[in-house]
């Protein structure tokens, strides 16, 4: 009796971590891949931070953080892909990067100007508001810092939301089910990075931007 209620407890272990094909479970795979991509963007920042510190100019020291929080999404993600999923890499639908630059850069300059579009919405109706520059701040520092940041979360977000996430979740359920949920998780994901506060009058602004983001 002993043994069959041990088999039994077992059984509904493994059911809850590991899948049939006795991979981890999709839940456990995404929430301990979401870990580490918080991991790998404070070790980024970290040294950014130990960088500027010491005294070297902020532009370098985006940079840095660029390179190592890129090539640091790559490594966890092919890492996860190859070893916790057991998938190939290609079934991630990112395309080699030789092969689709035209794309790539289409989705740059069209990612720019929707940002630009959104910023200037926010500053004409009063949600954003510009009080000055850091002095001995240049408008071309400002500029490539801009552009360094959101290359590195671009690249990174779309690799994680847009690549990993919405790969794991389509292989099981439909494309418009994979679609919302990514985007549900991508929402989530931001407005608990920013201390968000569902009492707030800036609630529905808030959500519709970061899923409509998401999605």
């Amino acid at each position: 009796m002993q043994n069959k209620t041990s088999n039994t407890m077992q059984i509904a272990v493994s059911r809850a971590f590991l899948t049939r094909d006795h991979r981890l479970a999709l839940v456990w795979r995404l929430l301990s891949y979401l870990f580490f991509f918080i991991v790998v963007n404070l070790l980024a920042n970290v040294v950014r931070v130990v960088l500027q510190n010491v005294g070297v100019p902020s532009v370098i020291c985006r940079l840095v953080f660029t390179l190592l929080y890129i090539s640091g999404i790559l490594g966890l993600t092919y890492v996860y892909r190859r070893s916790i999923d057991r998938r190939s890499w290609q079934g991630i639908a990112l395309p080699p990067l030789h092969k689709r630059l035209l794309d790539v850069t289409v989705g740059v300059v069209f990612g720019i100007l929707i940002v630009a579009l959104v910023f200037g919405l926010e500053y004409a109706t009063g949600w954003i508001h510009i009080v000055g520059f850091e002095e001995g701040t240049s408008a071309l520092t400002i500029l490539v810092d801009s552009l360094l940041l959101s290359l590195a979360f671009g690249v990174c977000e779309e690799i994680c939301f847009r690549g990993y996430i919405f790969q794991n979740l389509g292989e099981g359920s439909p494309i418009w089910m994979a679609t919302l949920v990514t985007g549900l998780i991508f929402c989530a994901f931001h407005l608990l990075e920013v201390g968000f506060d569902a009492r707030g009058p800036d609630t529905i602004p808030l959500v519709s931007y970061r899923l409509s983001y998401g999605l």
